[in-house]
Order: structure tokens, then sequence, then C-alpha cells
């Protein structure tokens, strides 16, 4: 008797969330169908997608920038740095806040959390046109001001801060893991024990130049919830400045949580993300953290299932349940959908299935920025060889891959050999190298602009961003 071959059902390739809320949370899995009789791994997509940015319905923001103003930030750069400041009041609402915080090796207030109605508006351009240059740096006495400022002040949802520098610390606590661990504990000393905690807001930090540590300004940056912007000359600095408050103007989601749950008899082998993930039970449960999401961003994570064999065939096998809870800082609401996704289970598999198209792109990007990673890692070491071969192997899977001509991935594969031309040698790499394949590793982790010289992360624009870059220029 031949085996029977059983149509592949609607539901075994795609999953909805039945919820109408912010996010629209799906589910999908490399193939729509295993054979009943076989016991393999198989990977699913959960996938969250951001509503259209809506420029009149938004919720309000806290938002401290800390400014370097060290000598040698003095003349243009600077002077492009209250420019793009007064932009920011500009782009602001009467309900929005700021304060500016600067550092040298003295810390100032400059204005504290301030509505910014008319009055404040004319003191927030008075504080600005008021910076001149100082002297060394003391770059985690400036975060640690800033966040103070949020600790004690901080009103909205939607809290932010900007950290600006073009050089590494030298005055205060200089080693990234004590900037970081004051970032939890303002009385941090060097021999107390530090618990992680949630900050008060989200940080992203920017490295202007060749003379900053991209490593510092990455790990600022993780601790926040944020991204670190690679700043490489004096004409990005607007560009970079109005990319990141475009995307905090379109916050629609924040405390995002996804939740994974083995069924069917699967087990979860891995999570594969750029966030961090935690183990509720062994193989079987976990929970991730997205922290915020923008207006039209998407959030794609693929999870590994080992799929168990069947003694019967089926229509349809639920292998994973996806639960995403955050809150709608439009609504003020806090909001839960759930997704199940099914595979079909044949006794055999029909002829001609397809790897899922939007799977693969999101294995490649994954790839990439794994492999940025850990170039970087390698490069740091000195084995800047290594690192190449790292970035040459990742463009070689990307370009054997099903989705290879997908304008997505070709743009990967540049973005790839940007970071490679970064390691031709350890003056490159001082230069540029690293902070290229920093930023490029961290967008491409989070699916967030964070360069517009790169074509593969350029891919993560928003209309909110375009629209107050334009504002800017």
């Amino acid at each position: 008797m031949a085996a029977e071959v059983v149509e592949v059902p609607a539901a075994a390739a795609a999953a909805v969330s039945s919820a109408a809320t912010c996010l629209a949370l799906t589910t999908m899995p490399e193939l729509p169908a295993v054979a009943c009789g076989a016991n393999r791994e198989l990977l699913v997509m959960a996938s969250l997608a951001a509503p259209a940015w809506k420029p009149n319905d938004r919720a309000p923001l806290d938002l401290v920038t800390v400014i370097d103003r060290s000598g040698s930030m003095g003349g243009v750069k600077l002077d492009l740095v209250k420019k793009t400041m007064h932009h920011v009041v500009a782009e602001l609402k009467s309900f929005d806040r700021l304060s500016i915080v600067t550092f040298d090796d003295a810390i100032s207030t400059e204005l504290p959390l301030t509505t910014l109605d008319e009055a404040g508006c004319a003191a927030a351009n008075r504080a600005i046109d008021a910076l001149t240059s100082g002297n060394s740096t003391n770059l985690a006495g400036g975060i640690d001001a800033g966040l103070q400022q949020m600790r004690k002040s901080k009103q909205n949802d939607v809290a932010s801060m900007i950290v600006f520098t073009d050089g590494m610390a030298n005055v205060g606590f200089t080693a990234d893991v004590d900037i970081v661990n004051q970032m939890y504990d303002s009385s941090y000393t060097p021999h107390t024990k530090v618990a992680k905690k949630p900050l008060p807001c989200t940080v992203n930090t920017f490295g202007y130049g060749s003379d900053h540590n991209p490593r510092t300004m990455k790990q600022i940056a993780e601790a926040g919830n944020g991204v670190f912007y690679y700043v490489e000359n004096e004409e990005k600095i607007t560009q970079s400045f109005a990319n990141c408050v475009g995307g905090l103007l379109s916050v629609c989601a924040q405390g995002v949580t996804l939740k994974f749950e083995a069924v069917g008899g699967t087990q979860i082998k891995k999570i594969l993300t750029g966030f961090e993930v935690k183990e509720l039970v062994p193989n079987m449960c976990y929970e991730l953290a997205l922290a915020d999401i923008q207006s039209e961003e998407n959030r794609d994570v693929l999870i590994s299932l080992q799929v168990p064999s069947m003694l019967e065939a089926a229509e349809v096998h639920a292998v994973l349940t996806v639960t995403v809870n955050y809150r709608d800082v439009i609504e003020n609401r806090q909001e839960t959908a759930s997704c199940v996704c099914h595979i079909a289970r044949p006794d055999q598999v029909p002829a001609g299935l397809q790897v899922n198209h939007k799977l693969d792109l999101q294995r490649n990007r994954l790839s990439a920025a794994e492999a940025m990673e850990t170039a970087t890692q390698l490069a740091n070491q000195g084995h800047l060889e290594e690192a190449r071969k790292t970035l040459t192997d990742a463009v070689n899977r990307i370009k054997e891959s099903t989705t290879a001509g997908d304008p997505f991935c070709v743009n990967l594969v540049k973005d790839l050999e940007a970071c490679r031309d970064g390691l031709q040698d350890q003056h490159a790499y001082t230069a540029y190298g690293h902070s290229t394949l920093t930023t490029c590793s961290a967008g491409h982790y989070r699916q967030r602009v964070t360069s517009y010289t790169h074509s593969g992360l350029s891919s993560y624009t928003t209309t909110s961003r375009v629209n107050t870059m334009s504002h800017f220029n």
C-alpha cells in the first residue's frame, strides 16, 4: 500500500495572533511539513511587526542628552552638536521634556528635565548656545548624572538618554565594567557587588571618529537596552542624532517580552537572537526581553526545535506556543497575545517543499550579525586574518542560501564586505574597522538602523526617522 501524502494545510504555513493589539505576532516554520516518522531539527520564526507611523499619535518623551565637551570637541564638532541640539528642541513638542548634561573632567547639568513649552524651549536654546569645550573626558560621571536626572525627575513612559563622545574615558571610572556597574548603582565602587536592575530609561550611545572606544560605547548601550551609533565624520553628526530621535518619537511598545513554550512533544534546542534569553524550564520554556519597539519596526526570532516522530500521520501538529507581553504606550495599556505554530505530519513529505523565504532571510541576518561579532572578538585579540575569514565564510553561506538573490541578502553581503575592508591591517581596524563592525553587528542583531552608510542597515529605516532627518536638514 502506498504511503499517504497529506496536503499541507494553510495553518501549517503561518499562524497569526488572534488578538487585535498594537503589535502583530506571527509564527512560521522553516518547512510546512515533517514526515511523521522523522525525528529532526526544525526552525520556527516568531515575528513581531509594529504598526505604521502616525505623526500626531505618539507618547510624550523624556530625553536626556549627555554631551562630551572635552578639549577635543572644540571647533566644528561642538558647533555641529550645538546646531543639532537646536534641531532637537525644535522637533520636540510642548508635552516632551529635555535635559542637557555635559562633561569634560567636570560634570554640569546645563538644563534639568524641563517641559518644552515656550519658556522651556527658550531655556534649552540658551543652554545650548552657552556650551564651550573644556578639558578631559569623565564619561562615567556624565552618564551617572544623566541617569540621576531620570531617576529623580522622569515622568513619561517613553524615556531615553543619548550619550555623545569623541574620545576615551580618562577621568573617573575608565574600565568598561566599572562604567557599566555605575549605571546600575550610582554609589558603586570596584569593591562592591552590583545587582543588575532595570535602568530608568533606554540608553543610546554615539561614538565620533576614531578616538572613542566602540567596545565601551556598545556595552553602555546594551546595558541600557539601546544601540551604539558610529558617527564616521562631522557630516554624519546631525544625521545620526536625527536618526535616533526620529526613532524615539515613534516608540509604540515598551517592556516587550516573548515567551516560547514547546508543545506537542517538541523540545527547544536553541533561541537564535541578539537579545538576552532567560531559561524558565530547560528545553521547554524560555523568555526573551526585547525592550522597546518603534513604529514600522520588526523583531524576528528563530527557535530551533527538536520535533519528535509520531506513530500516525496528522494534518496539524502544534509544535510551539509564543506569547507576547508589552505596554502599548500610545493607548497606555498592557497588552498580551499568543500564537501557536503548526506543521503537517504526513507519512511522506510532499515533493518540492520550499524553505520559508522570510525565515531564510532572517537566518542570513543572524548569521551575518554573529560573524561580525565573532570577527570583532578575533580582531581585538590581533587575529585579523581569522577575522577576515569569518566574514568571508558568512558571505559564502549567504550566497549559497535559497534567498541569496533577495535585495536584503545582497545588502547583507555588502555590509559584511565593508566590515572586512576594515580588517586590512591594524591601522584600518583601529581607525574605522572596529567601529564599523560594532555598529553593524548591533544594528543587524536588533533590526534597527544605526547607520545609513551601510546598505543592509538602511533596510531597517522607518518613516519617522526619515521624516525627522528631513527636518534636521
